[in-house]
C-alpha cells in the first residue's frame, strides 16, 4: 500500500554561492545550492530564507517571489515552523549560527563544510545536536555520489584486498576542497589517522598544504595541494595487497586493477585492468536532502555524513596547520569523541 510521505519544511541561512547563487551558474548541471535542492527534492518545501545583504536577497526574491526571506534568524522562527534548516553562511559564522539556530524548535540541520572553523566548536556542535536530539549532517557531497559510494562498496567488498598506501591530490586550499578529500578518503578508506605532517604555500589563514598521514592497520596517505582552485583536480590512488582503485575527473572515472602474474618478470605480480559497470547516476545534493529525510521518517538512524563524520575532518586539519607551522614537524591526531 503507497504510504503518504511526510513533505518537511526546510529554510536556508545565506544566499550566497552554495546557498542559492551557484543556481544562477548556467554551465553547472544537477543541483548546485540548498535553496534548489530543497525545491527538487520532492520530499521539502522551502518554507523560508536568512539573509542579511540586501542586493542578494533582492536577487533571491526576483526568482523565488513567494519565499519569503527574513533579515535575522528569530524573525524567521517567528513566523515559521522548521523541520530541516541549512547553514550556509561563512565557516567563521557556522558555530554562532548553529547555537542560535538550535535555540528554536528544529529538528534537523544541514551545515555547509567544514562543520566549523576549530575542533572545539565542532565538538561543542556535536554535543549540543545529541542533547537537543538535532539531526546533524554536514554537506560533504561526495558521501552522496555514485561514483564514490561505488569506491567505497569496492573497498569495503575487498575487491583490492587491504588498504596500503593512498595518494591523492586536490586544488585549492585545505578547509575548502582539501576537507572534501579527507572526508572522501575516510567514507571510501575507512582512514583512522594517528599523525601527520604538513607543508604549506604561504602563510593564508586557508593555505594550500601538502602532506602525509600515518594511518592504523599500516595505511599511509599522502596528499598533494595541486594549485589553484579553479584548475580543479580531485584524485584519488588506493593500493591494496590485491589490486589498485583510481578515481580520477573529479570522479567522473574509477579505474580497477588486479595484481596477476607477471608476463615479463619472474616472481612479481603487476596490476591488470578489470571491467567495472557504473552505477546509475544520482542528483547528490538531492539525495543529500532525502537522506536526511528519511533519517526523520525513522528509515535511517543517521544521515550519510554526521557531525562527528565532520569533527574528524576538523581534527585532521587542525593537526595538519598546527605541523605545517612547526614545519613539518608530525602532530599527533586528537581523538574523536
Amino acid at each position: 500500500m503507497y504510504r503518504m510521505r511526510t513533505i518537511y519544511r526546510s529554510a536556508v541561512v545565506g544566499l550566497g554561492n552554495i546557498g542559492f547563487q551557484f543556481s544562477l551558474d548556467t554551465k553547472r548541471q544537477g543541483t548546485w545550492s540548498h535553496v534548489d535542492a530543497y525545491l527538487k527534492s520532492g520530499r521539502t518545501a522551502l518554507a523560508g530564507a536568512v539573509e542579511i545583504n540586501r542586493s542578494t536577497a533582492e536577487r533571491f526574491t526576483a526568482i523565488h517571489p513567494d519565499i519569503p526571506v527574513y533579515p535575522t534568524i528569530g524573525d524567521l522562527f517567528k513566523d515559521q515552523s522548521i523541520d530541516i534548516i541549512s547553514v550556509a553562511v561563512s565557516t567563521a559564522l557556522h558555530f554562532p549560527v548553529f547555537s542560535e539556530i538550535a535555540e528554536y524548535p528544529i529538528r534537523a540541520i544541514f551545515c555547509e563544510k567544514p562543520l566549523s572553523d576549530s575542533p572545539e566548536r565542532s565538538r561543542d556542535m556535536v554535543r549540543i545536536a545529541g542533547e537537543k536530539n538535532i539531526v546533524l549532517a554536514v554537506n560533504y557531497t561526495r558521501r552522496w555520489e555514485h561514483t564514490y559510494q561505488m569506491a567505497r562498496d569496492m573497498v569495503m567488498e575487498g575487491k583490492i584486498g587491504s588498504v596500503r598506501s593512498i595518494h591523492a591530490f586536490y586544488s585549492g586550499h585545505i578547509r575548502t576542497m582539501g576537507s572534501h578529500l579527507f572526508d572522501t578518503l575516510h567514507m571510501i578508506a575507512g582512514v583512522e589517522p594517528l599523525e601527520v605532517s604538513a607543508v604549506t604555500a604561504g602563510d593564508a589563514p586557508d593555505p594550500s598544504t601538502s602532506g602525509w598521514v600515518q594511518c592504523k592497520r599500516d595505511a599511509f596517505v599522502t596528499f598533494s595541494a595541486t594549485g589553484k582552485k579553479e584548475d580543479l583536480i580531485f584524485e584519488i590512488d588506493l593500493v591494496g595487497d590485491e589490486g589498485r582503485l583510481t578515481i580520477g575527473q573529479n570522479g567522473s572515472e574509477i579505474a580497477w586493477a588486479l595484481f596477476r602474474e607477471s608476463q615479463r618478470y619472474s616472481g612479481y605480480r603487476e596490476p591488470v585492468r578489470q571491467v567495472i559497470t557504473m552505477p546509475e547516476a544520482k542528483d547528490r545534493f538531492i539525495e543529500a536532502v532525502r537522506d536526511i529525510a528519511a533519517v526523520l521518517d525513522g528509515e535511517r538512524n543517521e544521515p550519510q555524513c554526521t557531525g562527528r563524520d565532520g569533527l574528524w575532518v576538523d581534527h585532521l586539519i587542525d593537526a595538519a596547520l598546527r605541523s605545517a607551522r612547526d614545519g613539518g614537524v608530525p602532530v599527533r591526531i586528537g581523538r574523536v569523541p
